[in-house]
């Protein structure tokens, strides 16, 4: 499992290797997981892999990317957007 930052995906004054190596592993997951301070995970993306997975009861193999939040106000709905923008619009509309 990859984990991206926060800063790496939405501080401008990130390196840019840093920002282009985050937008790499959001390309390339299957799966897309935000996770808040009191450790509540969000699908972002890959919903239809994951229930794949509980519906064959074994896991495959999955490129994981989790994204911490920090809990500034907007940042889960900006990570949203990125994300879409990187990879398109989610499977299903995110809940």
């Amino acid at each position: 499992m990859n984990v991206v930052t926060i800063e790496a995906l939405l501080d401008e004054s990130c390196p840019v290797d840093r920002r282009m190596e985050a937008r790499a592993a959001i390309l390339r997951a299957d799966v897309i997981i935000a996770v808040d301070g009191r450790e509540r995970e969000f699908t972002i993306y890959g919903t239809p892999p994951l229930e794949e997975t509980m519906r064959v009861g074994s896991e495959v193999a999955q490129r994981t990317v989790l994204i911490p939040l920090t809990g500034e106000t907007g940042q889960f709905e900006k990570v949203v957007a990125i994300v879409r923008r990187i990879k398109g619009p989610n499977e299903r509309p995110l809940a």
